[in-house]
């Protein structure tokens, strides 16, 4: 080829390369014309929604959009939005979510996503006796899914990373009553995995600001919806003033209830089926550590306060365990045995294991309260259920209360059952303090009416006053047999209205106030009014004792009478005494060495102080207080047969 061919031939080849890179120019603006244009974004926006729609029975609303070519997309103000009550409801927002997709968003097919980026998301859940709100019919049935030809999950991900940054979750439940939220706040997650076909292994860390922490790790199919969590753990710290907390309303309602403070660990693993959640296969552990807490009635709050919880959920029966329970209050320190309670969530049928608490108490100082007393209390529990889920019946046989100041133990055999709107106590018995008592009642729950009957059979009075008065000296001794029946509403002391009688027999009681100021007004030495038996038929009504009937026998003298002793302590008495033929025998019974009456017994000068008594009728009224009683002079009546009939027998 000549010269002249040669340079016709770099000419020509010269225009086809400018003019191929000017088509490749035009090409390049034209593509970015189109991918910058509202035409790709109306094409990436109909794939994101169809994406949601065939799977949920969801919309996707979506502001801006802006495709960063080739694979980058970032959409503003995502909402995911659901139809409820014929209203739209929000199941969750994102201020920016960035996606970066493995191929071009306008090939055909959905888009198929890398990697996720979500900025202040924020997820709102509700829960009320019907469900989670939103929740029935959202995930479609694979029915529906094959009718809308829907690509499964695994052709739209192949998913290697996920962070949220700033996150809000809110979860509250409407059945609980005064209700903490639970609530994750400027909620950071990051989850990186390995995606083999539809499967996925992950882990991922997180927190809510200083007062959580989560991770956890397993693996999820995205076709199917199951999840197995190897571990899955968040550590709290519980604060009962917070006005929001991590945990679940369920478990902050009961931590609020006893204003308990401390640190908190919740540990989940096994399988959750998040289409068919009543079919998963779960295992549950929550452990709190040196935390302290208030009980009520309890006068100091509760300090080094344990409790290890565990638990499994399998084909919807929630077997829970309790397998460690310990505190301290004030001189008192408490544990708890293992136990569990096994739920079907499907029938609602439960079962539980005994429950064996043990309390030992020593206070510092013993007063007269019968609560400031050395004891170990041991309660053994058995609960059954009876016609429905919430009727209970608790056998309590087997509990017990040692009083090592007494050497002696109550032991209690008693079954209380639930009704719903009442509680009954079956015929119970209580043995101890050398008796035994018998006792059943009912309580109604709306009202709080309580009834209560109970027999006392041979009680001790020697121990009956070293547990309720340990300090007192006074010398009581006899046995006490009661029957009385009663019934008031709550606590209100003004409701009560009882009815009984008591007998003590056997007795040697000495220096009780209102005898020794009889013995001091009749002019008779003391040591001779030692009473041996006594009895009372009473009322009580109106916070006042009525003693339709009162009746003692001393050495000296018989008394009988009636009057009434109010809840204030006031007296206001009328006896009638009468001296008693068998006095000196009496006295010689008792055991009591008199030293000052001993030398006018010998001689019998005693016989002298008391004849006087024994052949006349002496009236007289008690007045002022259980503490500080007035005997006061009352005119002698005529002997009446009502009268008479008072010194016929002791009842």
């Amino acid at each position: 080829m000549d010269a002249s061919g040669v340079a016709k031939s770099r000419k020509r080849g010269l225009r086809i390369f400018l003019l191929s890179v000017i088509l490749i120019l035009v090409g390049l603006v034209a593509i970015g014309l189109y991918a910058s244009g509202p035409f790709i974004h109306r094409i990436i926006q109909a794939k994101l929604q169809e994406m949601v729609s065939d799977h949920l029975n969801a919309k996707l609303e979506m502001g801006r959009i802006k495709y960063d070519y080739p694979f980058g997309v970032t959409v503003h103000d995502v909402a995911l939005v659901t139809p409820y009550q014929e209203k739209p409801l929000v199941l969750a927002s994102f201020k920016e979510l960035r996606l970066q997709l493995t191929r071009l968003p306008f090939k055909q097919g959905p888009l198929q996503i890398e990697r996720i980026d979500i900025d202040s998301p924020t997820i709102h859940l509700i829960r009320t006796t019907e469900g989670f709100v939103g929740q029935q019919d959202l995930i479609r049935s694979e029915k529906e899914r094959e009718s809308l030809e829907a690509p499964a999950l695994s052709e739209m991900f192949q998913l290697k990373h996920l962070q949220i940054t700033g996150g809000t979750v809110m979860y509250e439940d409407h059945r609980l009553p005064d209700q903490t939220p639970s609530a994750w706040r400027d909620l950071n997650v990051v989850l990186d995995t390995s995606p083999q076909e539809a499967s996925y292994d992950f882990n991922f860390t997180g927190n809510s600001g200083q007062l959580a922490s989560i991770a956890g790790e397993g693996q999820i199919d995205l076709d199917t919806w199951v999840t197995d969590l190897k571990t899955f753990s968040v550590q709290t710290r519980i604060a009962p003033d917070e006005t929001e907390s991590p945990l679940p309303p369920e478990i902050t309602q009961w931590l609020n209830k006893y204003q308990i403070r401390g640190n908190a660990q919740l540990q989940l693993s096994g399988r959750l089926l998040l289409n068919q959640w009543q079919d998963s296969q779960l295992n549950l552990a929550l452990k709190i550590e040196n935390a302290t807490g208030i009980y009520p009635d309890f006068p100091d709050p509760l300090q080094d306060l344990d409790i290890n919880i565990s638990g499994t959920y399998v084909n919807s029966s929630v077997n829970l365990q309790l397998d460690f329970f310990g505190a301290r209050s004030g001189s008192m320190g408490i544990s708890v045995s293992r136990c569990n309670v096994l739920v079907n969530r499907k029938t609602m049928q439960w079962t539980a294991s005994p429950l064996r608490v043990a309390v030992a108490y020593v206070p510092t100082q013993i007063t007269r309260s019968v609560l400031d007393q050395p004891a170990t209390l041991f309660v053994v529990a058995k609960a059954t259920q009876l016609d429905s889920p919430t009727e209970v019946s608790v056998d309590l046989t087997g509990s017990s209360l040692t009083l090592p100041n007494l050497n002696d133990e109550l032991k209690l055999e008693c079954v209380v059952d639930y009704h719903g709107d009442s509680v009954v106590i079956r015929p119970s018995v209580l043995n101890g303090l050398g008796g035994r008592t018998t006792f059943d009642g009912w309580y109604h729950v709306p009202t709080r009416l309580t009834e209560l009957k109970s027999n006392v059979e041979s009680l001790s009075l020697s121990s009956l006053r070293s547990l309720l008065i340990p300090t007192e000296d006074r010398q009581l001794e006899g046995r006490l047999n009661a029957q009385f029946s009663a019934r008031m509403t709550g606590t209100d002391p003004r409701t009560l209205i009882a009815y009984g009688k008591a007998r003590v027999s056997d007795g040697v009681f000495a220096r009780v106030p209102v005898l020794s100021n009889l013995a001091s007004f009749l002019r008779i030495g003391e040591g001779f009014f030692v009473a041996r038996s006594a009895f009372t038929r009473f009322r009580v009504e109106d916070q006042t004792v009525y003693l339709e009937r009162v009746s003692t026998s001393t050495n000296a003298v018989r008394v009988r009478g009636d009057g009434r002793i109010g809840f204030d302590r006031s007296l206001d008495l009328r006896l009638f005494v009468v001296g008693s033929g068998d006095w000196a025998q009496g006295v010689r019974q008792t055991g009591i060495p008199l030293i000052s009456d001993l030398g006018g017994l010998l001689a019998g000068g005693a016989q002298r102080v008391v004849s006087g008594v024994a052949s006349q009728f002496t009236t007289v009224r008690v007045r002022g207080t259980l503490d500080d009683p007035k005997i006061i002079p009352d005119p002698a009546p005529v002997i009446t047969d009502p009268i008479r009939k008072l010194f016929e027998s002791e009842e």
